[in-house]
């Protein structure tokens, strides 16, 4: 689940988080993580279209894609597969099923 929270929001949760650290709390939040998360940087795919025929895609598909190339290629260890794997660690957080021993 994605929670939208406003970008000021985010930023004055960052400085929190950065007070916290410097108590000697663990926090891997900063202001600066916030804004480059909030930085919008336009990519001309213009020539990976015409030298590689590149097409971008959702994230839902790339990782489905990426999974089952993943296991048919014998990539993965053998924990890493169906429902206990990478389905399990990647794919369901994102509602996906692997083209092997999905959910």
């Amino acid at each position: 689940r994605v929670l939208a929270v406003p970008p000021a929001a985010a930023l004055a949760v960052a400085h929190a988080a950065r007070a916290w650290g410097r108590l000697g709390g663990r926090t891997s939040l900063t202001p600066e993580w916030v804004r480059v998360f909030l930085t919008d940087l336009p990519f001309d795919l213009a020539r990976e279209r015409s030298e590689l025929g590149y097409e971008p895609r959702d994230l839902a598909r790339g990782l489905a894609e990426t999974i089952a190339w993943l296991e048919a290629s014998d990539r993965t260890p053998a924990e890493a597969r169906g429902s206990r794997g990478a389905q399990s660690m990647i794919g369901r957080r994102h509602g996906l099923s692997c083209a092997r021993g999905g959910s």
